[in-house]
């Protein structure tokens, strides 16, 4: 992916007291992909990118890109075993690293690349790279079951796993340009636009990163997740776009901030559904709607609720221009409004395959459908609502529950932090609920208040029997609840 496709936009990337312009981006990128090439770096080849939010992340990715390599964001706090199936299934080649993350392991062979990488004097790098002792053709590449000379593979990551083993999913050029264009026509941002950015880069590189560089978006890199920095840090920068995770969204609901910047025109929460009364509260505290967005990695942003997130704020959203969105019965037959099937998505972007074992899309794809996994439902207008995982669902003496909808109603009992809910199968081989809570240390609830209100608000077969009160609960690393 050429860096010429930055279209010469006025962007700007901005980290603390470091900034830098799109003339000085095309010039870093450029001298990092050369000195990729010089170092022998091949096309198709898997690289690894492992790093904190920064500058330097983006600019590395870029340039593997650039290089005609297939990059692999790698979040900078996966463990070693994570870190070490993704080397394994992705069969990677070469891997870079900041300085802080690089392991220690006789096997790499670093190489210093700050010298040529990040040569203006008023940028500092911290990264370096590592050459890992492989041949680094992916499977499937070099045995030419993938081959596409106009839209070759150019970006590898893999999923969150929250009922399994995480799978690798492969992108090629052409899919990251349709995603990308298809997004902003909803989005419809530009240079005027200012992005204060809190998630993982890893897990939104694309559609988002590359999205705000294609288009001149400002991207400011926050340093801090405390509300108050980042309050601060977009009035300094008159931030036009936050993009927060529903952990955020619950931050700022819980406490009446002050002086909430004006310059915020559009609030989106994604990486899991937000909690309703959440949002409600967000928008009756600062009169912006929390937008949710349904991004998967294997299609884009299919879905966003960009227009009607102040009366359902609920909702998903409606497909975005280039898709369309399906509920479908056990036989992948259509099902109408207000009836709960299987979440089903075509269109454009669609990922090329997964990875170990290699399995190309078309062998994925049901009738040009892709399966989400997701149970959930639509309305007359074609608002999507998520039910729940499919894989997740507790079967109670043939009543179906799924936990994220129980979750949903402890998760907004004032002095919950977070929950897990989960079924447990008795000595008489039934399934009943249970759930674990974690509460701050402020509060005094008990399991008689969490159950009074999930019957103010579920039916009582979804009650849970048993609540257990516990200090952490497992998530993913892109913060979602680890199940099984």
């Amino acid at each position: 992916m050429k860096s010429n496709n930055i279209r010469n936009s006025p962007i700007s990337i901005v980290q603390g007291d470091t900034s830098i312009s799109s003339a000085d981006f095309n010039v870093i990128v450029n001298q990092f992909r050369y000195e990729l090439l010089n170092s022998g770096v091949k096309e198709q080849q898997v690289i690894a990118v492992k790093g904190e939010n920064s500058i330097d992340f983006i600019i590395a990715m870029y340039a593997v890109m650039a290089a005609g390599a297939i990059a692999l964001p790698v979040y900078h706090l996966s463990g070693k075993d994570e870190w070490q199936e993704m080397l394994k299934k992705a069969n990677v080649a070469w891997a870079i690293f900041q300085n802080k993350f690089i392991p220690q392991e006789s096997k790499l062979k670093i190489l210093d690349v700050e010298k040529y990488t990040f040569g203006l004097e008023k940028f500092e790098s911290s990264v370096d790279a590592a050459l890992l002792h492989s041949k680094g053709e992916l499977e499937g590449v070099s045995n030419k079951k993938f081959h596409n000379r106009e839209s070759p593979p150019r970006f590898i990551r893999f999923t969150s796993g929250t009922t399994g083993a995480a799978k690798g999913v492969l992108l090629s050029e052409r899919s990251i340009e349709e995603r990308i264009e298809a997004a902003n026509k909803t989005l419809n941002l530009g240079p005027n636009d200012t992005v204060l950015w809190v998630l993982p880069m890893a897990f939104h590189f694309v559609v988002s990163i590359m999205l705000y560089v294609r288009f001149g978006v400002k991207i400011v890199i926050a340093n801090s997740n405390l509300p108050s920095d980042l309050l601060t840090l977009a009035e300094t920068h008159q931030a036009t776009f936050l993009y927060l995770s529903p952990l955020h969204i619950k931050f700022f609901a819980s406490a009446k901030v002050e002086n909430f910047p004006k310059s915020i025109k559009t609030v989106i929460s994604t990486s899991a559904g937000a909690n309703t009364e959440d949002c409600k509260k967000f928008f009756q505290l600062y009169g912006i709607p929390v937008s949710q967005a349904y991004g998967i990695i294997e299609l884009g942003l299919p879905i966003i609720n960009l227009n009607d997130a102040e009366h359902f704020p609920n909702s998903a959203g409606k497909a975005t221009p280039g898709y369309e969105v399906g509920i479908l019965d056990e036989n992948l037959n259509p099902l109408s409004f207000g009836k709960q099937g299987k979440l089903a998505i075509k269109g454009v972007g669609m990922f090329e395959a997964y990875l170990a074992p290699w399995k190309p899309k078309n062998d994925v794809l049901q009738n040009g459908w892709f399966l989400t996994g997701d149970i959930a439902e639509t309305d007359s207008e074609g608002r999507v609502f998520i039910k729940g995982r499919e894989k997740s669902m507790i079967n109670l003496s043939g009543l179906k529950v799924f936990p994220e909808e129980v979750e949903a109603v402890i998760n907004q009992i004032k002095g919950v932090e977070t929950c897990r809910v989960y079924g447990v199968t008795d000595s008489k081989m039934q399934e009943t609920l249970e759930a674990e809570v974690v509460i701050s240390d402020k509060t005094t609830l008990t399991e008689s208040d969490i159950k009074q209100t999930c019957r103010m608000h579920l039916a009582m077969y979804k009650i849970p029997t048993k609540i257990y009160f516990v200090e952490t609960i497992t998530e993913t690393q892109s913060g979602k609840v680890k199940r099984g």
